[in-house]
């Protein structure tokens, strides 16, 4: 009799956690997402473009892959890459650029944060720009923000 109920409860055990698939589902689901931000100043084709494949689960971020970034007009990208570490709550992905005929060498940057379930902030160097062609003072646009575009899942 005992070993009965034993089996029992064993039995019973095993449907409760086979029976709540949604549960045990979404503890382990992965999202596979895209981000993009191209941040661009007015007047000019100045543009730089960055982009990453991620997945997140409910506790993680994790970016597939590297950070792309390139530009138009740059005198170069001197970091493109994740900030802080992969595998975070808050994952951070930024790129550091200069570009040709600015006044100075003012390094410029933006920085994306990729928290899991579509949500995504950003910031960057924001300040009106004095751009030596034409004499003219030019300010930020963004040409394409994409927040964790969902591809598909597990």
């Amino acid at each position: 009799m005992r070993k009965l109920k034993t089996a029992g409860t064993a039995l019973a055990v095993t449907a409760a956690v086979l029976g709540a698939p949604e549960t045990a589902g979404t503890a382990f689901a992965n999202s596979y997402t895209f981000s993009a931000i191209e941040r661009c100043i007015n007047h000019l084709n100045y543009c730089v473009y960055m982009s990453a494949h991620s997945t997140y689960s409910n506790s993680q971020v994790w970016i597939n892959g590297k950070v792309n970034c390139h530009g138009t007009h740059t005198t170069g990208i001197t970091w493109c890459g994740v900030g802080g570490g992969n595998g975070t709550v808050d994952l951070y992905i930024g790129v550091d650029w200069y570009w040709t005929n600015l006044v100075g060498t003012t390094l410029l940057w933006e920085r994306m944060d990729l928290i899991p379930n579509h949500v995504c902030t950003s910031n960057g160097y924001n300040s009106d720009i004095y751009v030596g062609i034409g004499h003219l003072w030019a300010s930020w646009y963004n040409a394409v923000y994409t927040c964790e575009h969902f591809l598909h899942h597990d």
